[in-house]
């Protein structure tokens, strides 16, 4: 005797949100955070036909900073998109960072892990770093910044010769603070941040500024 056994297909479970939740010291005490890698899993156990695509837009593992774009892709026409960067001052693997950061602020702003994403709030770390290390960073940044300041300033510069290094460490701390250095240059120089001139980099300098 031959007994037909019926086949019966599991409906797919959600993404079990709070199975992965963990906790991270911010500067505004313990909060909720859920890693990217949870909210990669999430979108696409939600939404598998979804595409993820980075492009690095400002830096590169010589200048010491990396500036990644992300674009998600969803169904019927919806895209998010987030823009990550770092600096090799805070990680050595920065250029990484840079990249994992802008796709979870994609993700953030497409609604995967929008509640317990600290990243989107006041400049918080991506990767559940101790609030003590974050503002270590930024006393680094302030020590380097009144350095410059108090280093002597070349008046006779040539306003085309190529930029010098305390430029290139300002427009650095730019792009770090947010301001999209590398479309910037492109838009207005039509060149990449390292090819820039004296007067070039004032300029741009000056509009970061406003910001």
């Amino acid at each position: 005797m031959v007994t037909e056994q019926t086949e019966q297909v599991e409906e797919a479970k959600p993404f079990d949100v709070h199975a992965h939740m963990g906790k991270i010291r911010t500067r505004n005490g313990m909060q909720n955070y859920l890693g990217v890698k949870w909210r990669i899993l999430w979108l696409l156990s939600e939404h598998p036909q979804a595409q993820i695509i980075t492009e690095k837009v400002g830096g590169g593992i010589p200048d010491g900073f990396a500036e990644f774009k992300c674009i998600i892709n969803l169904p019927g026409g919806r895209v998010a998109t987030g823009h990550g960067s770092e600096t090799r001052d805070d990680f050595p693997d920065f250029y990484e960072k840079a990249e994992t950061k802008s796709i979870g602020r994609a993700l953030a702003a497409a609604g995967f892990g929008t509640d317990a994403a600290p990243d989107l709030d006041d400049d918080e770390p991506m990767d559940g770093l101790g609030a003590a290390k974050h503002e270590r960073r930024d006393r680094r940044h302030m020590e380097q910044e009144e350095r410059t300041e108090r280093a002597p300033v070349a008046l006779s510069a040539d306003p085309n010769g190529v930029a010098t290094s305390g430029q290139m460490n300002a427009l650095k701390r730019f792009a770090h603070n947010g301001f999209d250095v590398a479309a910037y240059v492109q838009k207005e120089f039509g060149k990449n941040i390292p090819e820039l001139t004296f007067a070039e980099a004032g300029k741009v300098i000056t509009e970061a500024q406003k910001k």
